[in-house]
C-alpha cells in the first residue's frame, strides 16, 4: 500500500507563475462567487455556495460560524488543498487567480496552524524545529519561535529544556553499549527512554511554537497565518500579541 501511494499523482494542475518572494505587507484574497464540493461526497448540498469575501494584504480577520459552516473548507482552498468548483477565477490571491501560482512557492509562504496536531517522539526542541525543518536544529529560531508560541514556560521548567524527550511509542535498547553506567552511550540510552508527558495545552502551545519557526526564519512579512477551527483561548493573546508587534506585515485569517 505504501508503494501504490506513492504512485498517486496531483490531481491540482500546477501554475507557472513565481508567487514574489519580497511582499512585505501579507497576502490579499479575494472570493468572487465561491462555491465548492467535496470530490467524492454523497450529498447535493455543496460545501460553500456563493461566497463574496474580500481581505486586504496585513488585515486581521476572524471569521466565525456553527460546525459545519464552511470555515475549515475556506482555509483548505486558501491554501490550495483543492480548487473551487466554481473555477479558478472565484479565488484570487494579489490580484491573481491562485491556480496561476506555483503551489510549491504559495505554500512556502502560508503557515497553517489547525486545531487536529500531532507531536513526534523526538526532543521537545525538534518538535518544535520542525516547523522550518531547514532550521530544526537553530536554538535561537527554536527559543524565539517557542517565546511568540506561548511554549517557552515548557522549555523553563525542564532540566533538559529542548532536549527533554516526549513520549514515545516504543522504548530504545542498546546492544553493545559497556555496562558502565558512566559510559556516554549509557547517558544517550537513558535519555531516549526518559520521556515528558504534556498537558493539551503545552500540546498546544508547542505546536502553535511551529508555525513562528517560518516567521524567526526572517520571512515573516511575507506569510498568511492561518488558524483552522482553534479552541485555544490562552494561544489568541500570542497570536494577536505577536501581530501587532509586527505592524501589520502579515495576513491573519482566524
Amino acid at each position: 500500500m505504501l508503494y501504490e501511494a506513492d504512485k498517486i499523482s496531483n490531481k491540482l494542475v500546477d501554475g507557472s507563475l513565481s508567487y514574489p518572494s519580497e511582499k512585505l505587507q501579507g497576502m490579499s484574497f479575494e472570493l468572487r462567487d465561491l462555491s465548492f464540493s467535496y470530490p467524492g461526497l454523497q450529498s447535493t448540498k455543496p460545501a460553500l455556495s456563493n461566497i463574496n469575501l474580500s481581505i486586504k494584504a496585513g488585515q486581521l480577520v476572524v471569521i466565525v460560524g456553527a460546525n459545519g459552516s464552511g470555515k475549515s473548507t475556506i482555509i483548505k482552498l486558501l491554501a490550495r488543498l483543492y480548487d473551487p468548483s466554481s473555477g479558478p477565477d472565484s479565488l484570487i490571491v494579489d490580484g491573481i487567480p491562485i491556480s496561476q501560482y506555483r503551489m510549491s512557492e504559495l505554500r512556502e509562504e502560508t503557515a497553517i496552524l489547525t486545531q487536529d496536531h500531532s507531536l513526534f517522539p523526538v526532543s521537545l526542541g525538534e518538535n518544535v524545529g520542525v516547523g522550518c525543518v531547514q532550521h530544526v536544529r537553530d536554538i535561537e529560531m527554536i527559543d524565539r519561535a517557542a517565546e511568540l508560541g506561548g511554549a517557552a514556560h515548557c522549555l523553563a521548567k525542564l532540566t533538559e529544556g529542548k532536549d527533554t524527550m516526549l513520549a514515545a511509542m516504543t522504548e530504545a535498547y542498546g546492544f553493545g553499549i559497556p555496562e558502565n553506567e558512566e559510559h556516554p552511550l549509557q547517558a544517550i540510552l537513558e535519555r531516549l527512554n526518559k520521556n515528558l508527558q504534556l498537558s493539551g495545552g503545552e500540546k498546544q502551545r508547542i505546536v502553535a511554537s511551529r508555525t513562528f519557526m517560518r516567521f524567526a526564519s526572517g520571512k515573516f512579512g511575507m506569510h498568511v497565518v492561518v488558524v483552522q477551527r482553534v479552541n485555544m483561548q490562552q494561544l489568541l493573546p500570542t497570536v494577536l500579541g505577536y501581530t501587532r508587534m509586527k505592524a501589520r506585515i502579515s495576513t491573519e485569517v482566524f
